[in-house]
């Protein structure tokens, strides 16, 4: 389960390591790691040479289509590019 906050300008230590929160800004992390993510979940399904292929495809059209959404669209609800992966 992902939640996405602003800030922890109002969590406690406490709460943070309860919870085992994490906070990395959207910018540091980027979209990158959800692929790779899904990338290791699909290494027992999908035979190597064809999982390369489409994760470079994923890669290209995502980062293409990311350029266009910030270039040419208008958000009613400003989104980070993780979130539109």
């Amino acid at each position: 389960m992902m939640f996405e906050v602003q800030d922890l300008r109002v969590a406690s230590p406490a709460t943070v390591s309860r919870c085992g929160m994490v906070y990395l800004e959207p910018v540091q992390l980027g979209w990158e790691p959800l692929v790779d993510s899904w990338k290791e979940r699909m290494e027992e399904e999908i035979p190597e040479p064809h999982l390369s292929t489409l994760v470079g495809n994923v890669r290209a059209v995502c980062q293409s289509l990311l350029k266009v959404i910030r270039k040419k669209c208008k958000e009613v609800v400003p989104s980070v590019d993780a979130n539109l992966i």
